[in-house]
Formats: structure tokens, sequence, C-alpha cells
């Protein structure tokens, strides 16, 4: 269990600040995307993180208890920006990664 789920001890901010993208020794591997407000996206499915890079500001939203069949229909989307904003945003609880993490 990754903290998050039933029965989890750690707190969602510790869960979030314990993998940055360096994470357990390596980062969680961004993807280029062709979208209008998403930079980069990357997900560790161990973990169940997803990281958004959005173009309007450069910086890194992460959003914990991602299900990784969510990750597959961002990636896969024709329109990713709508499903990030009707499926992740406002859905899972957010952390602005810090510009001295990423």
């Amino acid at each position: 269990m990754n903290g998050l789920r039933k029965g989890g001890k750690r707190s969602f901010r510790k869960m979030l600040n314990s993998t940055n993208e360096k994470g357990r020794g390596g980062a969680i591997k961004h993807i280029g995307f062709y979208s209008g407000i998403i930079e980069t996206v990357g997900y560790d499915p161990q973990c169940a993180i997803l990281e958004i890079r959005l173009a309007e500001d450069g910086k890194v939203r992460r959003y914990g208890d991602v299900p990784e069949d969510a990750w597959y229909r961002l990636r896969e989307s024709c329109h990713p920006d709508t499903y990030y904003r009707r499926y992740i945003c406002g859905h899972y609880k957010e952390y602005v990664v810090p510009e001295s993490h990423t």
C-alpha cells in the first residue's frame, strides 16, 4: 500500500515529498506531450503518482493515488487537455513540486 489507501499511516504530503522526480534511484520519466496546456507527463505505477508539467507556468503538479488506467487514458486521449480538466484536476489531491525538486 502506498500510504493513501485504507489503513495507510503516511500523510499525503509525506508520500508526495518522499518520491520526488529523482524518486527511488531514478526520476519519474516524463514524456513530451502535444497539448495546449500540458508540456510533459510522467507516471510512477509503484506509487500511483502522476506528474504533469503545465506549459502555462512550467511547474510540475503531482497527483497521488492515481490508478494506472487513468494514466493510460490521459496518454491515449485525442483531447488530453479536456481529459486532464475533467478527470484529473480536482479529482486527485494536487501538490505543486517546488522547483528545487524538479
